[in-house]
């Protein structure tokens, strides 16, 4: 596929997929292309602009995100993973919820994940640090800017 073709193709990806496990039926997904690189493989991401329920976790009460990973693989067909993030603004700080494989990959969602609801600072690299900045921009509001842990 030609570099124009490749996002068209990973965005109808998930746009047309099944809905996430991971929201209610109910739920009607928004998404926004926030990656798409194509190194050995095509891989992207995507943000679910549509608002998600809060995680409590202690004391605190956190938004989340959806975001959805495709990967496409040598046969063509993509490998997608949904995954809800908690996102404390203040520290800053993010927390995998939960992680699910939509039924057309035939992958159990990952329940026994030890980092799920972990907190953890940002992670330094560039690429990382491009889908944590939307993350925190898309929860935290547009003003939010990245600083590193002290």
């Amino acid at each position: 596929m030609s570099g124009l073709i490749a996002p068209i193709f990973l965005s109808l990806v998930a746009a047309t997929l099944q809905p996430s496990d991971l929201v209610g039926e109910e739920h009607t997904h928004d998404w926004e292309l926030i990656e798409h690189e194509v190194k050995q493989r095509e891989e992207a991401i995507w943000l679910d602009r549509t608002m998600t329920p809060a995680y409590v976790a202690g004391d605190g009460e956190f938004k989340t995100v959806l975001m959805r990973g495709a990967e496409k693989e040598p046969t063509g067909s993509p490998f997608v993973v949904d995954i809800l993030v908690a996102v404390d603004c203040d520290t800053p700080a993010l927390a995998m919820v939960a992680v699910a494989t939509p039924d057309l990959n035939g992958f159990p969602a990952d329940d026994e994940n030890p980092r799920l609801g972990k907190f953890e600072p940002p992670r330094q690299n560039e690429r990382d640090k491009k889908v944590q900045t939307a993350i925190f921009k898309h929860i935290c509001g547009p003003q939010w800017s990245y600083i590193r842990p002290q």
